[in-house]
């Protein structure tokens, strides 16, 4: 279940990708409070490197709940960038499909180029956060890897 509306997936589209693509951005838009919301947008816009936003992510800014989802939806993210050459979907590409889903949009009726703007700025912030997200796991990961086979070759030897 989603909210208030039962969620019925048919078998056949359950391994389906978009299916499951569209149910991560719907389960995100109907959530209380959108996960970025905890943070005010001014914050989130001041953020222009990786390492800010990152940085902004590991702070007391963001409470441990939404905190952790967003690090599982980064490695989600991550995971679906990796396999990007099966699936076509780039770092940019995912930060903007989903970056509308985690924060609440200008109220209707704003400025369209305002909201345009606003909406650019939030989609940075997601492919600034995401790419210093998967660079910083893929040096924790290269550095796991040298150092188990540095362990493996001590317990041969």
């Amino acid at each position: 279940q989603l909210g208030d509306a039962p969620l019925a997936v048919p078998a056949a589209a359950a391994g389906e990708a978009h299916v499951l693509a569209n149910l991560i951005k719907r389960w995100f838009r109907q959530l209380p409070m959108r996960l970025f919301d905890v943070v005010p947008s001014e914050r989130r816009v001041a953020c222009s490197t990786g390492a800010e936003c990152l940085a902004l992510l590991q702070s007391d800014a963001f409470p441990p709940l939404q905190k952790g989802i967003t690090l599982w939806l980064l490695e989600l993210m991550s995971d679906v960038v990796d396999n990007g050459e099966e699936n076509k979907m780039s770092l940019d590409a995912i930060a903007i499909v989903l970056s509308p889903n985690l924060y609440t949009p200008l109220a209707e009726g704003a400025d369209p180029y305002e909201a345009l703007h606003h909406a650019k700025v939030m989609a940075h912030f997601v492919v600034e956060l995401l790419s210093a997200f998967t660079s910083t796991r893929n040096q924790w990961r290269s550095n796991s890897d040298g150092l188990a086979a540095s362990e493996e070759a001590a317990e041969a030897a």
